[in-house]
């Protein structure tokens, strides 16, 4: 590895990893804008630089004697900070191993219903902001739909004998760890959104009755107020006969 004077040597590795048949090196530019990061590939070495940066980063790699690197297989990636590089390679004499991991139990793929593709479209396509009112109303309407199919009455379900082994077998066989977590999300949320839906409810029962009472009791006042009125009115008329009563009777006298 050579290295100019003049110019400034960053933080950084170099590391093979024989069962990868990889060759890593991490190079650490600390704010240095990607678009002014040069990577060089040489015949035998890597020239990375930072002319255009206000810190004059360079250092070159020469690779490693006993590794042979793939050309074509540089691969870069860049996080702001660290600078990822890596290389198809193989010890001298050897060759590429191709691995193969094979899927033990897949679970076939099945082909999913046009509504349930819209359904799940439209759930991804959600906005990553949304305010308090928009996502307590997609909540409710979720848990409202939830709500619906819990409640809904069950047709009972006849399955033959022979069906029933044959779905037990099979789903012990695609059961894999992804799905069980899976489960226990889904219904986890479901019941979350089933409390909710249920709450909800209560509280627009609980707001129907209280309006009601209140009905009732302005009904109640409004009667009150109007026998109290007519109490009155009838006193008064018993006060004026009363009186008419007494000035005849003086009168006869």
């Amino acid at each position: 590895m050579q290295i100019q004077t003049n110019w400034k040597t960053p933080q950084n590795s170099i590391k093979y990893s024989d069962f990868l048949q990889m060759l890593n090196i991490n190079i650490n530019l600390p704010k240095c804008p990607e678009r002014l990061i040069i990577v060089e590939q040489l015949e035998n070495k890597l020239v990375i630089s930072t002319p255009k940066f206000s810190v004059k980063w360079r250092i070159e790699y020469d690779f490693p004697a006993d590794i042979t690197v793939v050309k074509g297989t540089l691969n870069q990636s860049f996080n702001g900070n660290l600078l990822r590089i890596s290389y198809k390679a193989h010890k001298i004499g050897e060759e590429i191993r191709k691995r193969e991991f094979p899927v033990k139990n897949a679970p076939e793929k099945k082909e999913r219903a046009p509504k349930q593709q819209r359904e799940e479209a439209q759930e991804e396509a959600a906005p990553a902001q949304e305010d308090p009112v928009q996502k307590e109303q997609r909540i409710m309407t979720k848990a409202e739909k939830l709500l619906q199919v819990s409640t809904a009455p069950k047709a009972p379900l006849v399955v033959s004998k022979e069906r029933k082994t044959n779905n037990q077998v099979n789903h012990k066989q695609t059961r894999t760890i992804s799905n069980i977590l899976t489960e226990k999300r889904v219904g986890s949320e479901q019941e979350l959104l089933l409390k909710i839906a249920k709450k909800a409810q209560k509280q627009q029962q609980d707001r129907e009755s209280g309006k009601v009472e209140a009905i009732e009791k302005k009904e109640q006042f409004v009667m009150q107020q109007i026998e109290a009125k007519q109490k009155r009115r009838d006193e008064r008329e018993s006060k004026k006969k009363a009186i008419v009563k007494r000035i005849k009777d003086k009168q006869g006298k």
